[in-house]
């Protein structure tokens, strides 16, 4: 069973601050985020850090293509990075 959330971004947040709410909900909870912020898709994992995000954003936000996929879809923040530190 695969477990993520999908916050609600609230309407006039920055990039920035919602990186930052993004990465720290997701560190605390130990799961994925998945978040949509003006139309672009955000990946989050707990070795996301909020600056690449701000980056991912606004590439994708330029470019129209997805720059990010989650990579280990279907597998736990736990386990995800319990395989990186393997």
């Amino acid at each position: 069973m695969t477990l993520y959330l999908e916050p609600e971004i609230t309407a006039g947040t920055r990039i920035e601050e919602a990186a930052l709410e993004l990465c720290a909900v997701c560190d605390r909870l130990g799961m994925m985020l998945v978040a949509d912020f003006n139309g672009v898709k955000l990946y989050v994992t707990r070795s996301t850090r909020p600056v690449d995000l701000v980056s991912r954003y606004h590439e994708q936000k330029n470019t129209g293509v997805s720059v990010h996929q989650p990579v280990n879809e279907g597998v736990s923040c736990a386990e995800e990075t319990n395989a990186k530190d393997a």
